[in-house]
C-alpha cells in the first residue's frame, strides 16, 4: 500500500472516531433536552425536604467570567429556578446578590454553605459556619439582585450575568431554624440546538470517514505490462 493509501486510512479511521464520540454526544444531549426536563424545560431536583438549625443556606459563589457572556444573555439561555416553601409556617426568602454583600451580611451569623447538589438521589452537601449573631430581616437588607419572600412557594427564576453571586434561603424574619420543601432547577434553552449541531457534525465527519476509507482500499487497477504480447506469424 502506497503512503497517500495509508495516509487516507488513518485519516478515516480518525474521522470515524470524531463522528463516532460527536453523534453520542449529540443524542445525548437531545435525549437529555426531551426526557430529562419538566413540562417547563427545566433539570429539576423534584421536591426535597431541606432544613438548617442556622440562619441560612448559601450557595457556594456563582462566578460568571466575562468571557460566559454569550451564554449569560439577555436572550436568557440559561435560567436557575428555586421554589421553596416553608414547611413550620414561617414565611420564607430567596434572593441572590454580589458574594461579597452576602459575606458581610452574614458577617457572625451561623449559615451553611452549599457545596454540592445531586439530583438523582437528592443529596445536599454543605459546609457548616458557626457565628452567634442575628441578622436583620433578609428583606431590609437592600443587597439583593433579586429576591422573593412570602408564604406558600416562593419561586425565584434568575438569569445569571457577569459577576461574582450567592443565592441564600433564609427565614424572612431573619430567625435561625430554616426548614423548607425546596425544588433546584435549570433551563438551558441552547441545548437542543447544541445536540442537533453535534448530530450534525458527526455526520458529515462520518461522511468523510468513510470516503476517506474507499479510497484507501479500492482496487488499484490491473498492473501495467512492461511491453506489446507477441503475435504469432500466420501461414
Amino acid at each position: 500500500m502506497s503512503a497517500g493509501r495509508i495516509i487516507l486510512l488513518v485519516a478515516g479511521t480518525i474521522a470515524g472516531l470524531a463522528a463516532a464520540a460527536l453523534i453520542a454526544a449529540g443524542t445525548t444531549a437531545l435525549w437529555a433536552d426531551h426526557s430529562k426536563t419538566d413540562e417547563d424545560g427545566y433539570f429539576s431536583s423534584g421536591r426535597q425536604a431541606v432544613s438548617t438549625q442556622t440562619h441560612a443556606f448559601v450557595s457556594d459563589p456563582i462566578e460568571i467570567d466575562e468571557g460566559a457572556d454569550w451564554i449569560f444573555d439577555d436572550q436568557g439561555n440559561l435560567t436557575f429556578r428555586i421554589a421553596t416553601a416553608g414547611t413550620d409556617g414561617k414565611p420564607v426568602f430567596v434572593g441572590v446578590a454580589q458574594k461579597d454583600a452576602v459575606a458581610t451580611y452574614l458577617t457572625g451569623v451561623s449559615y451553611e454553605q452549599v457545596t454540592d447538589i445531586d439530583g438523582d438521589p437528592f443529596r445536599l452537601d454543605t459546609t457548616p459556619h458557626s457565628g452567634t449573631a442575628r441578622p436583620i430581616a433578609p428583606t431590609r437588607a437592600g443587597i439583593w439582585e433579586q429576591s422573593v419572600s412570602g408564604t406558600g412557594t416562593q419561586t425565584l427564576q434568575w438569569k445569571p450575568k457577569q459577576g461574582d453571586w450567592s443565592v441564600v434561603v433564609m427565614n424572612a424574619d431573619g430567625s435561625a431554624g430554616v426548614s423548607t420543601q425546596s425544588t433546584f432547577g435549570a433551563k438551558v434553552t441552547f441545548l437542543a440546538e447544541v445536540g442537533l449541531a453535534l448530530l450534525a457534525g458527526g455526520l458529515v465527519l462520518l461522511v468523510a470517514s468513510v470516503l476517506f476509507v474507499y479510497f484507501a482500499l479500492r482496487g488499484r487497477g490491473t498492473a501495467a505490462t512492461g511491453g506489446a504480447a507477441a503475435v504469432p506469424a500466420t501461414a
